[in-house]
C-alpha cells in the first residue's frame, strides 16, 4: 500500500474512490489523498484567488468575507491544495475552497463534528430566529452515507430543544457554493456569530 503523501506513514486505509481513482486516509495525520494526487505548493489566498477566480462577483464576495478577518488581523492559512482555514483562539471558524470559477465557503458550527457534545446547539442558541431557520434549511438527512462506511453515517442532534434524527454531519457546516450577494450576507452573519461564541468561551 502507498505511504501517506503528507507524512509518509504507512498506517493508511482505503477511503472509497473518486472518479474511479482510489482514495486513502492516513490514520496518523488524518488527511486524505489519492493515488495520482501530488500536493500543491503552499499559495497565499490572494494569489490563489487571482489565479483561479475569473468571475468578478465571486472575487468581490470573497473579498467581502475576508475583510472581516482583515479588520480583526486574522489571516486565513493554507490548509490543502487551493483550500484555506481560518482559526480564532485555536477554534475553527471557516473553510474556503477555490477552483476555476468555483468558490466554496463553509462556516463551522462546532469545533468537533464527530464528537460535538452539544456545542453546536450552544452556538445556535445565541442566534436570532432567522439565522436558526437559515441553518435548518441547510441540514440534510443521510441517505447514501448510511451505506458507505467511509462517510459520516448520520447522527441525531439536538437543536433548540428539538431532536433531529439521522442528520448528515457534512451538513453541520453552513456551506455555500458560488455564493450570491444575499448569501454572502448570511455567511457574514454566521461568521460574526461564530466569533462571538468563541470569544465568550
Amino acid at each position: 500500500m502507498k505511504p501517506c503523501k503528507y507524512c509518509d506513514s504507512i498506517d493508511i486505509k482505503k477511503a472509497g474512490k473518486r472518479n474511479d481513482v482510489q482514495r486513502y486516509k492516513c490514520k496518523v495525520c488524518a488527511r486524505y489523498f489519492m493515488e495520482d494526487y501530488t500536493p500543491s505548493k503552499k499559495q497565499t489566498i490572494e494569489a490563489c484567488c487571482e489565479q483561479y477566480l475569473s468571475d468578478p462577483s465571486l472575487k468581490e464576495g470573497l473579498a467581502n468575507v475576508l475583510s472581516i478577518f482583515n479588520e480583526m488581523k486574522i489571516k486565513p492559512t493554507w490548509y490543502h491544495a487551493r483550500s484555506y482555514i481560518v482559526h480564532c483562539k485555536r477554534n475553527r471558524v471557516l473553510y474556503i475552497n477555490i477552483d476555476t470559477n468555483w468558490l466554496k465557503i463553509k462556516v463551522c458550527t462546532t469545533d468537533q463534528v464527530y464528537n460535538d457534545n452539544g456545542k453546536m446547539n450552544d452556538y445556535l442558541q445565541m442566534a436570532p430566529d432567522d439565522v436558526k431557520d437559515e441553518f435548518m434549511k441547510n441540514l440534510k438527512y443521510c441517505t447514501a452515507c448510511n451505506d458507505n462506511k467511509n462517510t459520516c453515517g448520520g447522527r441525531d442532534i439536538l437543536l433548540s430543544d428539538k431532536t433531529l434524527t439521522n442528520v448528515c454531519q457534512n451538513s453541520w457546516y453552513y456551506t455555500i457554493i458560488n455564493p450570491t450577494q444575499e448569501q454572502i450576507e448570511w455567511i457574514k452573519k454566521f461568521i460574526f456569530m461564530r466569533l462571538e461564541y468563541i470569544k465568550a468561551q
